[in-house]
């Protein structure tokens, strides 16, 4: 007997439930293991959650021993939300944090439910707990961590100030930046996006101190002030670790990089779980209730309860005749059978399959001298933590100068990045990265027309799909390494439009900077946008690419988009070499393993 009431027969009946809630949130679990597998630091600790909820209900089994469960009728409303906006969550707004809360309020019907109020009062924080397991959505996660960097980007500057005459270095701040810089003038930038990534597992800390809280207290405004500790002590630890790794680097230089800051990262959550037990123990010796601590008699009386054995505890098999068991148990079977059969006679892809352009074309292909009024620089690349932030290895970071008298003394920068096989992403954009880099908003953002030359990009009449959706075609420049070629470009483009910011350096200079999306053959503006186009769920493939330009001694951000569109005119068609081809993908005729080819569709 587990807990104090888990008879063989009740034994059964949470496997069968276990196993029909599997069955309806399985979708959710194996997105939520791809969330973790891919990003650890953030999500890894996932893993535990469940561990640690149910050693919560192993503290509390004397408790659960001595409170009856009970059959309680209206836990099915609950349960039916909780499924129905998970349902919504899939196929609707199609988001995971929503989709793993709905599960949550699913499971605490079912709960109620099966076994009563008197129950739940004991097991609702242990599956409250279960929240920390959820990954919030990219947005909400990207406006949390980049406020910490900074904070801790300050606050590991200051540090490394205090401990600078002692090793012998001075440290500079930059935006999210810190420059070491020896006594003997050799510099060690150390990127805070990437030696300060401990502030994404911030989540990993608020949920250890959700641990200490419910674990080791029972008064409210205790768990409450633990709970407030969270942050500061997220924030001090990477404090700390900010400071070990500039200090490090002095030793070696690339010990702010690879696996040796994720580890030391790690290695932060014991000192924290350190700080929220002194927390909790002075808590403990600061603040001492009257009453609060019972009589010799009463432990005794508390111990020798759960030696009891209430007559409930001899519910048997007829158990599996409940009339709650079996309702909730057809509600979960109807709704996981339903989902699947709706899912599928309604052909939606909940899975997005990646996809490369033809050839496994790269950005970094284009050569520099493709554009005849255009001459490009080198292309740059970045290092591997910061490969690792900004998500993909497919992109192009490169200036281009006027070289023709209509562009002479224009130069402009241009960073091109393409995403594919993506779970849930936000993509990077300008008002984060450029300000993580020392960059100040100054204006903005603004939406802009861009004034492409449309001229030059006719709708071929004898191609039908084109001439259907819209879509145009460019005919590739002489100077290009497929010259002649033509290529089609997204649809939507007529409406094309990029998001300026003004931006101002610590040094006053002024910088604009302007972006768009290419998302599954679309036109995007916004990252809304791209959600929209590259997470259709009719689609089988998603893919987008973000295309930024920016430029200096630029007055307007009118004048950035008549400036960015004389590169784009010649430019775009290069960049679409880059994607797939979005009209071949719908018929099925790319790529060669395409799933609409498999079932029949052609063009």
């Amino acid at each position: 007997m587990w807990f104090g009431f888990v008879t063989p027969a009740r034994a059964i009946m949470l496997g069968v439930c276990s196993a029909a809630f599997i069955a309806v949130f399985w979708r959710w679990f194996y997105a939520q293991h791809l969330f973790s597998q891919a990003k650890m630091q953030d999500w890894g600790h996932a893993y535990l959650i469940p561990l640690i909820s149910g050693y919560m209900l192993w503290v509390r089994r004397q408790e659960l021993a001595r409170t009856p469960p009970s059959s309680f009728w209206p836990g099915l409303a609950p349960l039916v939300l909780g499924i129905a906006a998970y349902f919504f969550a899939v196929v609707g707004i199609k988001n995971h944090m929503a989709q793993g809360l709905a599960m949550i309020l699913a499971l605490f019907g079912l709960c109620l439910m099966l076994l009563g109020p008197a129950v739940m009062r004991v097991i609702f924080l242990p599956i409250a707990f279960l929240a920390f397991g959820v990954t919030l959505s990219e947005r909400i996660m990207i406006s949390i961590e980049f406020q910490l960097q900074q904070i801790a980007a300050q606050g590991g500057w200051v540090a490394l100030g205090l401990l600078g005459p002692i090793f012998g270095f001075s440290a500079v701040l930059t935006g999210n930046t810190i420059e070491i810089i020896e006594r003997s003038g050799v510099s060690h930038p150390m990127g805070i996006a990437e030696a300060c990534s401990g502030m994404r597992m911030v989540i990993a800390f608020v949920a250890l101190a959700g641990a200490v809280a419910l674990l080791g207290t029972d008064r409210w405004w205790q768990r409450a002030a633990l709970m407030m500790l969270a942050i500061p002590v997220a924030l001090f630890m990477n404090i700390v670790r900010i400071a070990v790794l500039g200090v490090g680097t002095l030793v070696d230089p690339n010990i702010a990089t690879g696996e040796i800051h994720i580890f030391i990262g790690t290695v932060m959550l014991i000192p924290a779980l350190g700080l929220f037990l002194l927390g909790k123990w002075a808590l403990d010796r600061l603040f001492v209730e009257e009453g609060a601590v019972p009589a010799k008699g009463a432990k005794g009386k508390a111990k020798a309860k759960p030696d009891a054995s209430p007559a409930y505890l001899g519910i048997g098999w007829p158990a599996l005749r409940s009339p709650a068991f079996i309702a909730a148990l057809t509600v979960m079977v109807v709704w996981a059978g339903g989902m699947t059969w709706a899912i599928q006679a309604w052909g939606l892809y909940l899975r997005k399959l990646p996809i490369q352009a033809a050839g496994g074309r790269l950005l970094s292909d284009i050569r520099a001298d493709a554009l005849p009024s255009w001459e490009g620089g080198v292309s740059m690349r970045e290092s591997a933590e910061v490969e690792e932030t900004l998500g993909t290895t497919n992109y192009l970071t490169r200036a281009y100068a006027g070289r023709t008298p209509e562009t002479r003394g224009t130069a402009l920068a241009l960073h091109a990045a393409y995403y594919t096989g993506m779970i849930d992403t936000v993509p990077h954009v300008p008002e984060r990265c450029l300000v993580g880099g020392g960059w100040t908003i100054e204006s903005g953002p603004y939406l802009v027309p861009l004034p492409l030359d449309l001229s030059r990009w006719p709708v071929d009449p004898r191609d039908e799909r084109a001439v259907a959706s819209g879509v145009r075609r460019a005919r590739l420049e002489r100077t290009s390494d497929a010259p002649g070629t033509y290529v089609r470009l997204p649809a939507g483009i007529e409406e094309a439009r990029m998001q300026i910011t003004s931006f101002r350096d610590p040094r006053g200079n002024q910088m604009y900077s302007g972006y768009f999306f290419v998302a599954n053959g679309g036109f995007a503006t916004t990252a809304v946008d791209v959600r929209r186009l590259a997470f259709d769920l009719t689609a089988d493939y998603a893919y987008y690419m973000k295309v930024q330009v920016s430029g200096s001694g630029i007055s307007s951000p009118e004048e950035l988009a008549a400036r960015a569109a004389d590169l784009l005119n010649e430019l775009l068609p290069e960049l679409m070499r880059c994607v797939p081809d979005w009209l071949e993908v719908q018929s099925g005729d790319y790529p060669p393993d395409n799933p609409r080819r498999k079932a029949g569709a052609g063009s």
